[in-house]
């Protein structure tokens, strides 16, 4: 049973908190898992019951709420939480996130059923479904966008419960739908940032590249944005996301993310170390203090195409986790989950903590934690 009220390690709301409920999307477990929503109050609102896995993210749509249900399967339920769609996936799986093209498709990362430690297709898929006719209409296959890269690349060292040895060559945990059939793309397994254009055309282009230069250059470091200020670049950073200011010129918007600042690449030969403060030992591998005394961090860049430039406009430390986690920015506030401690909070936009509460992990890590109004979707509140 999950617990009512959650631990609160930090209480400073100097600030009002935003309104609405902490969903927590991906408690894994054993047993029958649940999308859980707490309040600013600590306590347990309400529950969403899921077949299996995780769900990765809410989205809304036409008086719908979509989320996913199991590696196969997303529903569509009503304000009243009745079923009313289940979208299929087909022969592949879905994970880490999913979005809405302008047209109401679902685009969602994907990889094909049973490949996820095979010599192809892991991770690097982007399905466009029909959630209406729950018809895949078109798969992408980033290998074919990429492949100069993806030939550079070897197996890992991760095996699947046949022991067959994997490549995880990109690893893509974000997508965010720009309009224009263009994308933007979190890899982690690069710790890279890609903007791909006329993605359902003929041919799709690479736009540009966020991440270490000399990590792109035998491929595509002339795609590489050229880097504004010295910082360092981020490792396996996690939920980037787009926002636009109507202040800003043309060309010019903001992209945050979490950071989880963990450089490792299990496909490729690369020494991380050449970040700054970068810690290439994941949580697993490191003491309760170790894990006490380090630092991811929220990082926003301001990316502006015309210069070709990038630079980080905004950081702050927030609590360690080497793998998942995500960042919101809702309101006045800015929502965290380090997911790998179970831990996630609300900081002001300067990076003061007002809140945070520990959730008990059911098995490995809480996978994300964004914050929803809901808007005449019913719960305990």
């Amino acid at each position: 049973m999950e617990e009512t009220n959650l631990q609160v390690t930090a209480d400073n709301e100097t600030q009002s908190l935003s309104n609405g409920l902490y969903a927590i999307l991906g408690n894994d477990s054993d047993d029958q898992d649940f999308v859980y929503y707490y309040d600013n109050n600590r306590t347990l609102r309400g529950e969403t019951p899921i077949v299996g896995y995780r769900a990765h993210r809410l989205l809304f749509r036409n008086g719908l709420m979509y989320y996913s249900i199991s590696e196969t399967k997303i529903a569509a339920v009503n304000s009243l939480r009745q079923v009313k769609k289940i979208i299929h996936t087909g022969n592949y799986e879905l994970h880490h996130d999913y979005c809405f093209d302008d047209d109401g498709n679902l685009l969602v990362l994907g990889s094909k059923e049973g490949d996820s430690y095979s010599d192809s297709n892991s991770e690097d898929l982007i399905l466009r479904i029909d959630p209406d006719k729950d018809k895949i209409l078109q798969v992408i296959d980033l290998g074919e966008i990429l492949g100069d890269y993806k030939a550079t690349t070897h197996k890992g060292s991760t095996t699947n419960q046949e022991g067959v040895l994997g490549l995880d060559w990109m690893h893509i945990n974000a997508i965010q739908w720009l309009g224009n059939n263009t994308v933007i793309l979190s890899s982690r397994e690069t710790s890279s940032i890609l903007k791909i254009s006329n993605l359902f055309g003929d041919s799709p282009n690479i736009d540009y590249i966020i991440g270490q230069q000399n990590f792109w250059d035998a491929t595509y470091g002339d795609k590489v944005l050229t880097q504004v200020g010295t910082f360092p670049n981020t490792g396996g950073q996690h939920s980037v996301t787009i926002e636009y200011d109507d202040s800003l010129p043309d060309g010019q918007y903001y992209l945050y993310m979490f950071n989880n600042n963990y450089g490792v690449s299990a496909t490729q030969d690369y020494d991380w170390t050449q970040i700054d403060g970068i810690y290439t030992t994941s949580m697993s591998q490191m003491t309760a203090k170790e894990i006490a005394n380090a630092s991811s961090y929220y990082y926003k860049y301001l990316v502006d195409e015309n210069a070709g430039t990038y630079e980080l406009v905004k950081s702050f430390a927030v609590p360690y986790s080497s793998f998942i986690s995500s960042v919101q920015e809702i309101g006045d506030t800015i929502v965290v989950d380090s997911g790998g401690q179970g831990i996630f909070g609300e900081y002001t936009q300067d990076g003061t903590l007002l809140k945070q509460f520990k959730m008990k992990m059911n098995k490995y890590m809480i996978y994300r934690v964004y914050k929803y109004d809901f808007d005449g979707f019913y719960f305990n509140k």
